[in-house]
């Protein structure tokens, strides 16, 4: 289960997918930054990942929160009855 621990993202998936296809096209890092109101270094540690993150994006977090929610009731009530 990947970590909710930390700062919530700033970027969509789809958006982290724009910025992986930027880096094959080659504008400079600053003109993405700026473009996408984040520091020069998000766009190198979205590079450095591969899109890759521990916390859902923005438009999914509360699905997935709900998700975990369920998941944590159900454990519990396992280990009550167990």
């Amino acid at each position: 289960m990947p970590s909710t621990i930390g700062r919530p993202r700033s970027l969509t998936d789809s958006e982290v997918g724009e910025i992986l296809t930027w880096h094959h096209t080659r504008r400079t890092v600053a003109e993405v930054a700026r473009e996408y109101r984040v520091s020069v270094s998000t766009i190198h540690t979205i590079i450095r990942r591969n899109g890759r993150y521990k916390a859902p994006s923005p438009e999914e977090r509360s699905r997935v929160i709900a998700e975990r929610a369920v998941r944590l009731h159900r454990l519990r009530a396992h280990y009550l009855m167990g």
